[in-house]
């Protein structure tokens, strides 16, 4: 059902993106066409199984340009086992931007490149989603822009104009086992983790 909003976004059918979205994967369009109209118009974006919690103008991020926040901060080795790209790894469910954003920009232009030059899109297994559109690039692109590494963020904390929101703030409390004492002040949105595109 998205092909003809995204006929529409894209205005003309020989647009590179168009073109590059037409080779993703399904969950990888889903992916990608949040970052495009996220770069074009700016505002908020969650999923659909995800419930906010505070008001979004009492959040405290009224300075910030870009908003994401942590969706795993763990020392396990297994975290991919586990279903995740990167040990420190930014979520993609909620997510705001002002136009134009360079991290969005950044990361459109990879997937680009990526769907692209690929052979075969469609061979993309659970991993390489994650890694290609999903929170393993999303991750690799925020932390290459505010230029940090490895960062402990247990609070909220603005890089220039990056505002990455802790787990506590966009995750859910003991999220595979992790062992974890919710803060329930920094709580701003729930995300059920329906994961309907996931593989049984």
């Amino acid at each position: 059902f998205l092909l003809p909003f995204c006929y529409i976004f894209f205005n003309n059918k020989k647009n590179r993106s168009l073109q590059a979205f037409l080779l993703l994967p399904n969950i990888s369009k889903y992916d990608f066409f949040r970052y495009l109209v996220l770069e074009t118009f700016g505002g908020y974006y969650s999923d659909v199984d995800v419930d906010c919690l505070r008001p979004i103008n009492s959040w405290g991020t009224e300075n910030a340009s870009f908003i994401t926040g942590i969706e795993l901060n763990s020392t396990l080795d297994n975290f991919r086992s586990l279903g995740f790209a990167r040990k420190l790894q930014c979520g993609q469910w909620t997510i705001a931007s002002v136009p134009n954003h360079p991290i969005l920009k950044g990361i459109i232009q990879f997937i680009k490149e990526i769907a692209l030059n690929s052979k075969n899109t469609s061979s993309w297994d659970f991993h390489d989603i994650l890694d290609n559109s999903g929170p393993g690039a999303w991750t690799d692109h925020i932390f290459g822009y505010i230029n940090a590494k490895n960062q402990n963020i247990d609070s909220p904390h603005l890089y220039d104009d990056v505002m990455i929101l802790p787990y506590d703030s966009f995750s859910f409390p003991g999220y595979y086992g992790q062992q974890h004492i919710p803060r329930t002040d920094l709580r701003l949105v729930r995300h059920w983790f329906a994961g309907s595109w996931k593989p049984d």
